[in-house]
């Protein structure tokens, strides 16, 4: 089970407890593990990561609509039924450089919440690829 979130402006305590809930959620009979996705401070980290590394502190909310404009040539829309597509074919350097900047910010030894930016949605892009390969 996969729980996918994003820090925002949320206590920090809040997300830190959240995540560390999830990891240690026991597993069930008829389910599997559960796992977090997450994004500090936004889930667009995990767009903007397709198109650049971002391994430079920290990142605001507020910056990632004006980031993501950049990279994608038009007004980003949060929600926007063309993303998928419009990223698809970076998807591997995304989690590339999202797994990097995770391992960067985990060496700091330091709670989720100050892990910015950090993301592990590519832990759960790499589940769903490995799913989608095993469907040919």
């Amino acid at each position: 089970v996969w729980i996918v979130m994003d820090r925002d402006s949320f206590p920090a305590e809040d997300f830190d407890n959240s995540i560390k809930k999830i990891e240690q959620y026991p597993e069930t009979p008829g389910a599997k593990k559960w796992f977090a996705a997450w994004s500090n401070e936004a889930f667009e980290l995990w767009y903007l990561l397709h198109f650049t590394e971002q391994t430079g502190g920290p990142i605001s909310r507020t910056e990632y609509a004006e980031k993501l404009e950049r990279f994608l040539g038009h007004k980003y829309t949060k929600n926007s039924p063309t993303m998928f597509k419009e990223l698809q074919d970076k998807t591997i350097e995304a989690i590339q450089r999202a797994e990097h900047g995770h391992a960067l910010q985990q060496r700091q030894n330091v709670p989720f919440s100050q892990m910015n930016p950090a993301t592990t949605v590519y832990k759960l892009v790499r589940e769903l690829l490995a799913y989608m390969e095993s469907l040919d």
